[in-house]
């Protein structure tokens, strides 16, 4: 009898169980094949309109003339011209850009404290920008938290108006109409934080914090506005906080040593 070769015997049975399970399986559906979804861009973009009720107090002044002013945002409405204000972010990884712009053309009665001054008002026209670079430092699920330096540019057009008194002791009152303005444009550095941190998978809490100037601009210039939030869907959020911009700048008798705080409230859009 003819003796098989052991490595002809191996070859055969091979093919022999390859072909079985070949003709086994050759009658059933077999599942596609899972396509592999794109990957997801890594940009990131965040706008946000939002209103700030804000009021002011302080001291303004214009050509070395400063007057205490102090306007809640029911007097700065009756006078309210025109404001317009939003948040522009774009990221990409732990890198972000920050952009912040508010435009208001307000103005008030101040109450008067000389009763040789018939009526006294404050016309300001403001344009504030913010931008910043940040980084993220810290990432969860549930927290957020950014570390961000930038610059903030401020343009005030101050006008005060009053209707005073010339006339001389013992005469018939001579009130004239007087009108004095003044338009300064300054940058301020500043740095600052902010941090995010989620309650619920729709409640969060956030905050934004910054403080600059160092006698760059302003002598000091700070700003925080705390909110609570409320997250939609993975595009649309809403919060509503509390928002304070201090400024303290003086320079060539233009003085705008003010606060101006009130009611924040916007919509958050991200794609």
């Amino acid at each position: 009898m003819t003796s098989v070769h052991p490595r002809f015997a191996a070859l055969c049975a091979t093919f022999f169980l390859t072909g079985s399970t070949a003709t086994c399986f050759a009658g059933v559906e077999q599942p596609a094949p899972v396509p592999v979804p794109a990957p997801a861009s890594e940009w990131e973009f965040r706008l946000e309109p939002y209103a700030w009720l804000a009021g002011i107090s302080g001291t303004t002044g214009v050509l070395n003339q400063k007057i205490p002013t102090d306007l809640s945002f029911s007097k700065v409405f009756e006078h309210l011209k025109m404001t317009l204000s939003g948040q522009l972010e774009v990221r990409k990884g732990r890198w972000g850009l920050m952009t912040d712009f508010f435009y208001a053309d307000i103005g008030g009665f101040i109450d008067r404290r000389n009763p040789r001054i018939q009526q006294f008002a404050v016309d300001n026209k403001e344009f504030v920008f913010n931008g910043a670079l940040a980084y993220r430092v810290y990432q969860t699920d549930k927290v957020t938290l950014d570390l961000f330096a930038g610059g903030r540019l401020n343009s005030v057009r101050l006008r005060i108006t009053q209707f005073r008194d010339i006339s001389l002791p013992f005469t018939a009152p001579n009130f004239v109409y007087l009108s004095n303005s003044q338009t300064k444009t300054w940058v301020d550095p500043f740095v600052g934080l902010r941090t995010k941190i989620f309650m619920t998978d729709h409640l969060f809490l956030a905050m934004y914090g910054d403080i600059g100037g160092f006698g760059v601009g302003s002598h000091l210039s700070w700003q925080v506005y705390p909110t609570v939030g409320w997250k939609f869907n993975r595009r649309v959020s809403a919060e509503l906080g509390w928002r304070i911009l201090s400024n303290n700048y003086t320079s060539g008798g233009f003085t705008y040593n003010v606060k101006q705080q009130g009611l924040y409230s916007g919509f958050n859009f991200t794609f």
